[in-house]
């Protein structure tokens, strides 16, 4: 039996115990990409994005992430392009991220400019990312990260017409459990990323906050169907063998 095959057989036996990752790029793309559960996709975008645009997310559309074309050989990251409403004629063109493992944090930023470019120079609408990242990026401590324009000695913001946004799972992960009836909106999607719930946890943040219930219930879902399963084992492997191969090289502790 090859390693491969071996790795595969260990990841179907953790699903027989219902033991899964919510980081897996193609579980990700069925609960968050779908049509039917676009409004789980707005509530997330939500939780992050209301603050810093003043707004509420009032609709969304999904957009061929092919409209803003990234070129990249390295790609280990999913991609959901959305234009989301704000109400009245205000919308923002978003990209939400699953970045798993190697790819440059740049890499938003470039997404954000061919969202710009994509428009028509007289009706520029502002653009963010929404990078979720299944590991840790070096420096601060945080586990969420915002970056706009600024004036570096007065700290004026220039404009709200581009954010990046990350969210770094490991670092959640390492943060004092609350009660799920303490945890702020974005705290609940955390939580549902990381996984670390116990399944009494997850009836009761679903009462609370019926998105992410219905979130875990997609994920569910996601393997009551045996193509769904090869895909998400397949997928899983490569993530984990990419993982092995960054810890052998040192690029990664």
């Amino acid at each position: 039996m090859t390693d491969r095959k071996e790795l595969e057989s260990e990841i179907q036996e953790e699903l027989g115990r219902k033991q899964y990752s919510l980081m897996n790029d193609e579980l990700f793309g069925y609960v968050f990409g779908r049509e039917e559960r676009r409004d789980l996709t707005a509530d997330l975008l939500g939780a992050v994005l209301e603050e810093s645009f003043g707004h509420s997310i009032t609709g969304i559309s999904f957009r061929p992430a092919e409209e803003f074309p990234i070129h990249s050989d390295k790609d280990q990251f999913s991609r959901i392009a959305a234009r989301c409403e704000l109400g009245g004629d205000e919308h923002i063109f978003v990209e939400l991220q699953l970045v798993n493992f190697m790819e440059s944090t740049k890499m938003p930023l470039i997404c954000c400019a061919m969202m710009l470019n994509a428009q028509p120079e007289h009706d520029i609408h502002p653009v963010a990312t929404v990078s979720i990242f299944s590991y840790s990026l070096p420096g601060d401590e945080d586990w969420r990260s915002e970056y706009h324009f600024f004036n570096n000695e007065t700290h004026h913001l220039l404009s709200n017409g581009l954010g990046i946004h990350f969210l770094e799972v490991p670092k959640f992960a390492k943060t004092v459990r609350k009660h799920v009836s303490e945890m702020t909106r974005l705290e609940r999607w955390m939580e549902f990323f990381a996984n670390r719930l116990s399944e009494e946890e997850k009836e009761e943040l679903a009462k609370i906050d019926p998105a992410v219930g219905r979130a875990y219930a997609a994920a569910e879902d996601f393997f009551t169907d045996r193509e769904n399963c090869r895909k998400y084992i397949r997928r899983e492997a490569e993530l984990r063998e990419a993982l092995a191969a960054l810890r052998s090289s040192g690029d990664l502790s």
